[in-house]
């Protein structure tokens, strides 16, 4: 009985504010229905973006490489494998793609040999690339623009993986995550939306206040443990919740705050823990970090009709790309892992019949240095290059402008082979968003608020997508 009374005072408001909170006698209304939700989404489209995050900086020109058919004659290969040096790796070993934008240095590149089933994507138009990418504030096109010592460019992980998922250099929408805001723009305009981070909070999803729903955090195994799984009597839960009715508007707002959420909270977890459980994955994924992340993604995915919404945002990231020593090693290693892993997704995703709707973007700290330290590893750079994969893309196409010049006296190279961007993140997700359903000038202001910087280069949904 003892034990009963203390558990039910921790979980009352008084126990969590400063006065004392009075029930008004009605009934609180229930924060989230199976059955209302699943009315919601009844004839709904449905749409997700899944954003990875290979932390670290991620050595992506070690991802796409220069391959042959480039113009004027020049061979990018051997420019590449000469700035590269013992890093670089061999022409025969490059897995070749054809890019079909015509807009390259080269028509031909290669992938990374650990990557054939990114390869297969690509080949199907189930990919696509971002070449020279990265953030920045300001439209830059040649070294002798930039400050070196603008503190808004700098080459440290925390502050560069905070603003790649932000998209928002000077903080006009306070706090928020490009996910997030996107998110919020489409709850706005009447569509349910959830967001799911793996493992940890993410930036990228952090919303404003009082808008969509705030992300949820799912642990990478996918387990969400019930709450209180051993109750100190069988009609605990009844008792916690007589405890959390609804107050009188006199009472003070700290405990009202503290009751509504912490009913709304335990019945979230609820409805998702029974969501889950109906929803098993038909393809085999590995038993990788990575695989296990995108398998909970896609069972979270298959429980849409359950939770009943048009849209979801998840983040997700893989470790281990800091590669200031080995990075050959270390890239063979992660691009094997990372290449079965979205070859598992992206067959589940066909079984659910869901692919055209759903788009993964892959993104990173920052590029790496193209000359190798004295330890064979490479280091903190700008640039890099990454990929999105889906069925409703327009692949087989590269995008952006791969750098025609890799050396120290390129008009791109600050130093050591730290390329500049000549493709913002600002740019990349003005697409996305428009595909996702942010179509108003307002609202894409809203959503990316540096856009007018990179008016020339903004891409539009229809330039990364069949439609």
């Amino acid at each position: 009985g003892l034990r009963l009374a203390q558990q039910l005072i921790l979980t009352s408001p008084e126990f969590h504010s400063t006065n004392l909170a009075p029930l008004s006698g009605a009934q609180r209304d229930s924060q989230s229905t199976s059955r209302r939700r699943k009315a919601q989404a009844v004839g709904s489209s449905y749409k997700a973006i899944v954003y990875l995050l290979l932390k670290g900086g991620c050595d992506s020109f070690n991802l796409l490489v220069p391959h042959s058919q480039c113009s004027n004659g020049k061979d990018m290969y051997d420019e590449y494998a000469t700035v590269r040096g013992k890093i670089g790796l061999n022409k025969t070993d490059l897995l070749e793609i054809e890019d079909f934008s015509s807009s390259q240095v080269c028509a031909k590149f290669g992938l990374h040999p650990q990557l054939p089933r990114l390869q297969a994507l690509y080949n199907t138009s189930d990919a696509l690339f971002l070449a020279n990418t990265g953030h920045t504030y300001k439209d830059l096109n040649d070294k002798y623009e930039r400050d070196n010592r603008d503190p808004m460019h700098s080459f440290g992980h925390n502050l560069q993986q905070e603003r790649v998922q932000r998209v928002d250099p000077f903080q006009q929408v306070l706090g928020t995550g490009v996910l997030g805001r996107i998110a919020d723009v489409v709850w706005e305009n009447g569509l349910s939306v959830n967001s799911f981070s793996l493992g940890d909070l993410s930036t990228v999803l952090e919303n404003t206040i009082g808008k969509s729903k705030k992300q949820s955090t799912v642990a990478g195994d996918g387990n969400i443990a019930p709450f209180n799984p051993r109750p100190s009597s069988p009609d605990m839960w009844n008792s916690i919740k007589a405890l959390n009715e609804a107050t009188d508007p006199m009472g003070g707002l700290f405990g009202e705050q503290w009751s509504s959420t912490l009913l709304k909270s335990v019945e979230e977890n609820e409805d998702l823990r029974s969501a889950l459980a109906n929803a098993d994955t038909t393809a085999s994924f590995p038993g990788s970090k990575i695989g296990g992340n995108l398998e909970v993604i896609s069972r979270l995915i298959k429980s849409r009709v359950d939770r009943g919404v048009h849209r979801d945002v998840f983040y997700l990231s893989m470790s281990g790309f800091d590669t200031h020593s080995n990075v050959l090693e270390t890239l063979e290693e992660n691009f094997g892992e990372l290449d079965e892993a979205l070859h598992a997704f992206s067959e589940e995703m066909k079984y659910q019949g869901v692919w055209d709707d759903v788009v993964l973007v892959s993104a990173s700290d920052f590029g790496r240095t193209l000359t190798p330290n004295s330890k064979q590893g490479t280091d903190h750079a700008w640039g890099g290059n990454y990929f999105a994969i889906g069925g409703g893309l327009n692949g087989r196409r590269i995008l952006g402008r791969y750098p025609d010049d890799l050396t120290s006296d390129g008009p791109l190279n600050v130093g050591r082979g730290r390329i500049l961007p000549t493709t913002s993140w600002d740019a990349v997700w003005h697409g996305f968003s428009q595909w996702f359903g942010v179509n108003l000038e307002a609202d894409l202001d809203t959503v990316i608020p540096n856009r007018d910087e990179f008016s020339h280069e903004l891409m539009l949904q229809e330039d990364l997508f069949s439609l």
